[in-house]
């Protein structure tokens, strides 16, 4: 939920605040792939860079904590000069590593329903929205 609040605060489009709300879905199911089976939820429904923000946030998060098990922090960096880098890193810095705050005022859920219905309520697989490179 504060992922999400954080987008839409920061004026972020109905696409990238639906990809913040639901992100992390899959973690307990997935804790290994969560990013991609999340990816693969949203990606019939929005624009190929968002799909590409969801599948790869899980990487790029690892900048924040993988230095401490003794892991490449900058693996992400295999993506650099990517036409989508910096929003993943972006929406990293910016929406989800900060996240993690019991005190910060998220909005409800009733805030999010309404995009959540739309961009849900899209034909799958509509052209316009997949793709990307």
């Amino acid at each position: 939920m504060q992922t999400a609040t954080r987008a839409l605060r920061d004026g972020a489009d109905d696409e990238l605040v639906v990809a913040a709300l639901i992100h992390d879905v899959c973690d307990e199911l997935a804790p290994y792939n969560h990013s991609e089976v999340a990816a693969g939820i949203i990606r019939p429904y929005v624009r190929p860079e968002v799909t590409w923000i969801v599948e790869q946030h899980g990487l790029f998060q690892t900048y924040y904590y993988a230095h401490h098990a003794g892991r490449d922090r900058n693996a992400r960096d295999k993506f650099r000069g990517h036409p989508w880098y910096q929003a993943c890193k972006d929406f990293c810095a910016n929406w989800d590593q900060c996240s993690f705050d019991p005190g910060y005022p998220a909005e409800p859920l009733k805030t999010f329903e309404s995009r959540v219905r739309e961009i849900f309520s899209r034909p799958a697989h509509d052209p316009r929205y997949v793709g990307g490179p």
